[in-house]
């Protein structure tokens, strides 16, 4: 198509009637197609317009195609600007929840994540993963220890440990997460001696106790099985 204008291009008629107009021209020897826009969509004037824009880049030795991948390399550099930005607000509470859904076993779901929200989401919920870093968490796990809940102060542990481990090998985390945080010697936190389990027996009297607690128990579970039985069939 021709308009007396030295405009020229490829031209497709749609089932709507929508022309597409296209212009080819040479650049270092090239040959390249440039869109000018759809009629009547675009109007004519804009289409030329176009047209002589790309003439003119052409003629002052520019590449009108090297215009739109600069413009496309500067979006994807904004866009991952604003990616990065994310990551460096990306807080432990952020990390937590993830692993809630992905890392967490589901045997140890409930406890988990009852102990979690109690003791853990308050103290570095709220922390930035970049500027995450052992001196909160230990400064929790020594007011834990000094108060005799040496048992608690080793499940926080424990739980900050797996929530960590598994963000330092997940992306993005990963790049946040330089080293660990909780990487703590717990053992020297603890009391001279501590031990995790207790070592003290029961009593006759409180072995005999406990095995009529254990008794009831089993009588109470055999009387109901036939009245389960019954209420399912």
């Amino acid at each position: 198509m021709r308009d007396g204008s030295g405009l020229s291009g490829k031209v497709h008629a749609t089932r709507d009637g929508t022309v597409s107009v296209h212009s080819r021209y040479r650049f270092d020897g090239t040959s390249s197609e440039a869109t000018l826009g759809a009629w009547p969509r675009d109007s004519l004037d804009i289409i030329r317009d176009r047209f002589e824009e790309i003439s003119l880049r052409v003629s002052h030795g520019t590449d009108p195609a090297g215009r739109k991948q600069a413009v496309a390399a500067k979006l994807k550099q904004e866009q991952e600007d604003i990616e990065r930005r994310r990551e460096q607000q990306l807080t432990f509470g952020d990390l937590y929840a993830v692993w809630q859904t992905e890392g967490l076993l589901r045997k140890d779901g409930e406890y988990a994540r009852s102990f979690c929200e109690r003791h853990l989401l308050p103290l570095v919920g709220r922390t930035n993963l970049r500027d995450l870093n052992d001196s909160a968490l230990a400064a929790r796990l020594r007011a834990l220890i000094a108060e005799g809940k040496c048992r608690t102060a080793l499940e926080l542990f424990a739980f900050a440990g797996q929530v960590l481990r598994w963000g330092l090998v997940r992306n993005p985390r990963r790049r946040l997460l330089d080293i660990n945080p909780i990487e703590i010697d717990i053992d020297r936190l603890l009391p001279p001696g501590y031990k995790p389990y207790r070592e003290r027996v029961l009593t006759p009297e409180e072995a005999w106790t406990l095995n009529q607690r254990f008794m009831t128990i089993r009588e109470a579970w055999t009387l109901a099985q036939p009245e389960a039985q019954h209420q399912a069939a």
